[in-house]
């Protein structure tokens, strides 16, 4: 890994990869967006989320981040103009990616950002000016736990979407539902990923969840 990254960054050697996010409070699901992933032809086997450790290791999380989000940005005119497109990175790139955002698509783009970014809401600078500038910001969670609820609630004026790995079984539908009707007091959409069968995509709609996405409704995909 460390000796393939500086290669993959040099070559911009990256593709990007799709999942649909949908809108469950209808009672026929509606397509509201997609989520780009990034994908590392280099060496495919390696999950994502370990490429992105590595370099922040390395001191090149910045570089990566900005290498896939440039590279998911240019698939923009590629999807519907009513879908918004959830990009991954780290705040200390998003500027650098705003410019790279044409002028007439800043309300087209969310930014997820990890959860621990926000421990103390360091990070509200950089994330209110891309707000400001038009695009979404979403705090991108782990499975729901008391402390990314803390988080959640100490950063609620800064976010516009809250993210969490509602893994079947892992999370209880009282706990999903206590997060979905704060979110909804404080304008706030909950989007639930990993979300892998119908009758687990039911009970989070149950619980006022607002989008999903998972292979309950569609897989990762190329456009």
């Amino acid at each position: 890994m460390q000796r393939l990254l500086p290669r993959v960054l040099e070559t911009n050697d990256i593709e990007t990869r799709f999942q649909a996010v949908y809108d469950v409070r209808p009672w026929v699901p509606v397509l509201r967006g997609y989520e780009a992933y990034a994908r590392f032809p280099a060496a495919p086997e390696v999950p994502t989320g370990l490429w992105f450790r590595t370099a922040e290791h390395m001191g090149l999380g910045r570089e990566l981040s900005l290498a896939a989000g440039r590279t998911a940005l240019t698939t923009l005119r590629r999807i519907p103009r009513t879908a918004v497109l959830f990009v991954n990175t780290f705040p200390e790139a998003m500027a650098d990616l705003v410019e790279a955002i044409e002028p007439d698509s800043p309300g087209r783009v969310v930014f997820d950002v990890p959860a621990y970014s926000f421990n103390g809401c360091d990070v509200t600078g950089q994330v209110d000016s891309v707000r400001h500038a038009g695009m979404g910001v979403s705090f991108d969670g782990e499975p729901l736990d008391d402390e990314t609820f803390a988080h959640v609630v100490e950063c609620k004026d800064h976010l516009d979407f809250v993210k969490i790995d509602a893994i079947d079984g892992t999370d209880s539908v009282e706990d999903i539902a206590r997060l979905a009707d704060w979110c909804h007091r404080n304008g706030v959409f909950l989007v639930a990923k990993r979300v892998e069968s119908t009758n687990h995509l039911e009970r989070l709609r149950q619980a006022g969840v607002d989008w999903v996405q998972g292979h309950a409704l569609s897989h990762d995909v190329p456009i």
